[in-house]
C-alpha cells in the first residue's frame, strides 16, 4: 500500500512537465507496490507572442498547457 498524496496549499498553474516531473519521481519511489493516479488534468493553454513583435496582428500562438489548481486540491 502507499498511503501518500499530494495537497495544493496555494492557488498556482501546474505545468504538463510539473506534472510528469512528479509522476516519474512518485514512480521511483514506490516503484512496483502501488497504484499512482494523477487527479489533475491540463486543459488550459497558456499562449505566448513571439519575442520582439510589434503590437496588433491577433493573439500569439499556444506555446504549453497548463491546470489550473485551487488551495485544497488532492493532486
Amino acid at each position: 500500500r502507499f498511503p501518500f498524496a499530494g495537497q495544493a496549499l496555494e492557488p498556482t498553474w501546474i505545468t504538463a512537465r510539473q506534472i510528469e516531473a512528479g509522476r516519474r519521481a512518485i514512480t521511483r519511489y514506490a516503484r512496483r507496490g502501488g497504484k499512482i493516479w494523477v487527479r489533475i488534468f491540463c486543459d488550459k493553454p497558456v499562449t505566448l507572442r513571439p519575442t520582439e513583435t510589434r503590437m496588433g496582428s491577433g493573439k500569439g500562438s499556444p506555446e504549453y498547457w497548463v491546470a489550473v489548481v485551487k488551495p485544497g486540491r488532492i493532486l
